[in-house]
């Protein structure tokens, strides 16, 4: 296909509920909608959060797919596969798995949007058996990132690296990107407004941000703390922050649609995760201006930069502490 041609797009995600792949998802329906392309877009499951906005760009969204079984979503699938569309774009596994079996011919992207097994919970051997049956039929995969590249051939899941291109995450190009090369605070309040946008996941790592805000109970600042996700480590994570003695300055928020808000109410911003595909949520950190005290891997790294001076070890809930009582010190 020639760059010029204009192009019958179909997307294929998971979810559209909010986060980080499904906001790129949104940036990317705007991109390719103002380049004069036709855009469709089918979401499994879940609640239709970004169904509006994508429906503002000009894109088509099939929400009767959703939340069906898997054999009418696969046939409905390749029914509207049939409809002249000439590339489809996949994201996620669950979107990967259904497009494989419309058995379609039609030109096929993926992207592949986290460090960890395409069957995250299953068998090693399994999800690498999987993942590159199902990659022989791609053309192109997309790796929002090197520490994403690095993980699919490390882990062996893709065995054809001429297939592998990294793509990282874009942005609003109407949004200025803020950096911290050093804490500054927005205010003189003895009370400092600690924010994680995160799910609730494993993954996530929430429980070394609540010992590190136990840590924090004294000296000459009080710490506040908002964690706005949700996911299935919500009660697991209320009663470990009861036991550990920080419920009152700990609140559990859920999701919110209005991240700019938060974070411009927001003194730092934390991210305490094992590992991730990109980190989307720090470059909006960065947008709003914010410190950041992050934990550090090949993603959080490859974002911020090995020198970010609020790059913190997995794991090392002494070490953010005393980070958040540097910035609150400055």
């Amino acid at each position: 296909m020639k760059s010029t041609e204009k192009l019958n797009i179909l997307h294929v995600i998971t979810t559209i509920e909010i986060g980080g792949a499904e906001k790129q998802l949104l940036i990317l329906v705007r991109q390719q909608i103002s380049e004069g392309h036709q855009v469709a877009i089918v979401f499994l499951k879940g609640e239709p959060e970004l169904l509006i906005e994508l429906q503002k760009t000009g894109a088509t969204v099939f929400a009767q797919v959703a939340n069906k079984s898997i054999l009418n979503q696969i046939v409905q699938l390749r029914t509207l596969i049939r409809r002249d569309f000439n590339l489809i774009h996949t994201h996620l596994p669950r979107a990967e798995v259904l497009t494989f079996f419309t058995f379609s011919n039609v030109a096929w992207v993926t992207s592949r949007h986290n460090a960890e097994p395409f069957l995250p919970n299953g068998n090693k051997l399994l999800s690498r058996a999987l993942s590159r049956t199902i990659v022989m039929r791609i053309d192109c995969v997309v790796a929002i990132s090197d520490a994403v590249r690095h993980f699919l051939l490390k882990s062996k899941e893709i065995k054809n690296c001429n297939k592998l291109e990294v793509i990282r995450y874009g942005f609003d190009n109407n949004k200025t990107i803020g950096y911290q090369n050093k804490f500054s605070r927005k205010t003189n309040s003895s009370v400092v407004k600690i924010v994680c946008i995160s799910r609730l996941v494993p993954q996530k790592d929430l429980k070394t941000l609540l010992k590190a805000i136990s840590e924090l109970q004294t000296g000459s600042h009080s710490y506040k703390a908002e964690i706005y996700g949700e996911g299935e480590l919500k009660e697991e994570l209320q009663e470990f922050s009861a036991s550990l003695g920080v419920s009152d300055n700990v609140k559990f928020l859920g999701k919110t649609s209005n991240i700019n808000e938060v974070l411009s109410n927001a003194d730092i911003f934390v991210l305490t995760s094992k590992y991730e595909g990109f980190g989307l949520v720090l470059l909006e950190a960065m947008q709003a201006n914010l410190p950041i005290v992050c934990c550090r891997n090949a993603a959080t790294e490859e974002v911020l930069g090995i020198d970010y001076p609020g790059l913190v070890d997995v794991g090392d809930y002494i070490g953010i502490s005393a980070k958040i009582v540097d910035f609150a010190n400055a």
